[in-house]
C-alpha cells in the first residue's frame, strides 16, 4: 500500500521536471526576441499590414477580392488585434508575430515527443528552430509567415496524432488545421497537399477514409474562397505573370539560395566554404536523422522537407515567384529530423548539431539587431536609423492639408508614420486597382480622388541627404 501511494506522484513529478527546461528555453527566446522589437522602422509590407488591418472588415475583404494577393486569416486576426491594442507603435504591430513564434516552439516540442524523441531530445528541434535566422526574421515581423509556420505545425501534429484522436475530434482538428494553413498563405498549399498525400498512403482503412474527408473538406472550402473572394491572387494576370518584383531561377540555384537563407538569413553572407558547410550540416543531418524514426513518421518528415521544395523550385523555373519565405515550413521538418540524428548517432549527431548552432550564432544575433530590409545598403553605424520616420517628418513641411498621394515614394511606410506619429494625416489613398481594370474605370477613380483633394502626389525617389538636412518640425 505504501508503494502504491507513491506511484501516482512519480509520473507527474517526472513530467514537471521535463517541462522545466522547455519553459526556460521559451522564456529565453521570448526575452531575446523582444530585444529592440519596436525600434527599427516598419518595412513597407509591415506598414501596409498595420494600415490595412485597421480598416473595417468589409473593406479588407473587398481589397482581398480585388488586388491584395493573400488569404484573409492573418488580416482578420490583426484587425482584431488593432481593435484591442491599437496599431501605432512598432512594438504593438509586431508583437502578435512573436507570440506565434513562441507557439511554434511549443508545437515543435510536442511534435518531437509525438514522433518518439525523449523529453530532453525533443528540446533539440526547439533550439534549432529558434536559432535558424530565416525563421527568426519572420517571427519578428508583422507578416503572416509566423502564422504560416504555426498552421503547418498544427496540421503535422494532427497527422501524427490522427490514429489516437477520437473520430469527430480528429476529423475537425485535421480539417481545421489544413484550412487555417490554406487561408493563411497560398503557398501553404504545397505543404498541406504533401501532408494530405502522406495521410492517404500512411493511414489504414477507416482512418484513411476519415483523413480524406477532413482534407477534402478543407480543400472544398478553399476552392470556394478562391473564385469568390480570393481574386486578388486567383486571376489570370496574377497566375500568368507571377510576382512582378521577382524572377525565375533554375532549380539548382533556387535550392542553393533557400539553403543559404535558412542558415545565414537574408542579410548575412559568407565565404563559399562556410555556405557549403552550413548547408551540408543542415541537409545531411536532417536526411540522416530521419532514418531514426519509424517508417510512416520518417516518410512524413522526408516528404515535408523534399516535396514542397521540389515543387516550388520547379514552378519557379517557369514563373517569377522566387522568395525563400514561401517555403519556410520545410525547416520545421528539417529540425525535427535533425533531432533523430542526435538520438541515433549520439556523438556524430551532437557534433553536427553544435557545429550548426555555432555557425548560426552570428547571423542570428545580427538578424535580431538589424531590420528586415534585404535591399537596404547602409553603413554599419547607421543601419538602425528610423529613416521612414524622418521622411514622414519632412513631408509635414511639404504637403498641404488636403494633399494625397498614390504608390511610389512616399509609400505605405510613410503613410503609416504620417498617420501614427504626427499631428495630421497625409491623406494617403492607395488607388484600388485590380488586374485587367478598364482604363475608363481607373480614370473615374482618379477623378474622384482629385475631386476630394487638391494634389495627387506621385514621387519615384527621395533625396535622403536633403531630408536629413532639413530643420526639425516646429510642431
Amino acid at each position: 500500500m505504501a508503494k502504491m501511494s507513491y506511484l501516482p506522484t512519480v509520473p507527474g513529478s517526472t513530467r514537471l521536471r521535463a517541462w522545466i527546461p522547455l519553459v526556460i528555453i521559451l522564456l529565453a527566446f521570448f526575452a531575446f526576441w523582444l530585444w529592440d522589437l519596436g525600434y527599427p522602422s516598419l518595412s513597407s509590407d509591415e506598414s501596409f499590414v498595420a494600415t490595412f488591418a485597421a480598416k473595417p472588415l468589409d473593406d479588407i475583404f473587398q481589397r482581398l477580392n480585388s488586388d491584395e494577393p493573400h488569404p484573409p486569416i492573418y488580416y482578420v486576426l490583426m484587425h482584431g488585434w488593432s481593435l484591442v491594442a491599437g496599431m501605432r507603435p512598432e512594438f504593438i504591430v509586431r508583437f502578435p508575430s512573436l507570440l506565434f513564434g513562441l507557439l511554434l516552439l511549443s508545437l515543435t516540442y510536442r511534435l518531437g515527443r509525438d514522433l518518439g524523441l525523449s523529453p530532453y531530445l525533443s528540446l533539440l528541434p526547439v533550439l534549432l528552430v529558434g536559432f535558424l535566422p530565416h525563421v527568426l526574421v519572420h517571427v519578428r515581423e508583422a507578416r503572416m509567415y509566423g502564422l504560416m509556420l504555426v498552421s503547418i505545425a498544427l496540421l503535422t501534429l494532427a497527422a501524427v496524432r490522427f490514429e489516437r484522436l477520437p473520430g469527430r475530434a480528429g476529423l475537425l482538428f485535421a480539417a481545421g488545421a489544413a484550412l487555417l494553413a490554406l487561408l493563411t498563405h497560398y503557398f501553404s498549399a504545397l505543404f498541406v497537399a504533401t501532408i494530405g498525400v502522406w495521410g492517404v498512403f500512411g493511414l489504414r482503412k477507416g482512418l484513411r477514409r476519415r483523413w480524406i474527408v477532413s482534407q477534402g473538406a478543407a480543400w472544398i472550402v478553399f476552392a470556394i474562397w478562391l473564385p469568390l473572394f480570393g481574386r486578388g491572387f486567383f486571376n489570370s494576370s496574377s497566375l500568368a505573370q507571377g510576382k512582378t518584383w521577382s524572377f525565375t531561377l533554375p532549380p539548382w540555384e533556387a535550392f542553393a539560395r533557400i539553403i543559404k537563407t535558412a542558415v545565414f538569413g537574408y542579410r548575412d553572407s559568407a565565404e563559399v566554404g562556410w555556405l557549403v558547410l552550413g548547408g551540408a550540416l543542415l541537409l545531411a543531418g536532417a536526411l540522416l536523422g530521419a532514418s531514426y524514426y519509424s517508417k510512416p513518421k520518417r516518410a512524413l518528415l522526408l516528404a515535408g522537407m523534399i516535396l514542397p521544395l521540389l515543387g516550388y523550385v520547379l514552378l519557379g523555373w517557369f514563373k517569377p515567384i522566387f522568395h525563400p519565405k514561401y517555403v519556410l515550413p520545410w525547416l520545421l521538418f528539417a529540425a525535427l529530423a535533425f533531432g533523430g540524428l542526435v538520438a541515433s548517432r549520439r556523438r556524430l549527431g551532437s557534433l553536427a548539431y553544435i557545429g550548426l548552432l555555432v555557425l548560426m550564432v552570428v547571423p542570428m544575433y545580427r538578424t535580431v539587431r538589424r531590420p528586415y530590409e534585404p535591399g537596404l545598403d547602409v553603413s554599419g553605424n547607421s543601419w538602425l536609423q528610423p529613416v521612414p520616420r524622418e521622411l514622414g517628418l519632412a513631408l509635414q513641411h511639404l504637403l498641404g492639408p488636403s494633399d494625397v498621394f498614390g504608390m511610389g515614394t512616399p509609400d505605405p511606410t510613410h503613410c503609416y508614420y504620417s498617420q501614427s506619429y504626427f499631428n495630421r494625416d497625409l491623406g494617403c489613398e492607395l488607388v484600388p486597382r485590380y488586374p485587367n481594370q478598364p482604363p475608363a474605370e481607373l480614370g473615374l477613380q482618379l477623378d474622384k480622388l482629385l475631386g476630394q483633394h487638391e494634389v495627387l502626389w506621385y514621387l519615384d525617389f527621395y533625396n535622403l541627404t536633403g531630408i536629413r538636412s532639413m530643420p526639425p518640425n516646429p510642431l
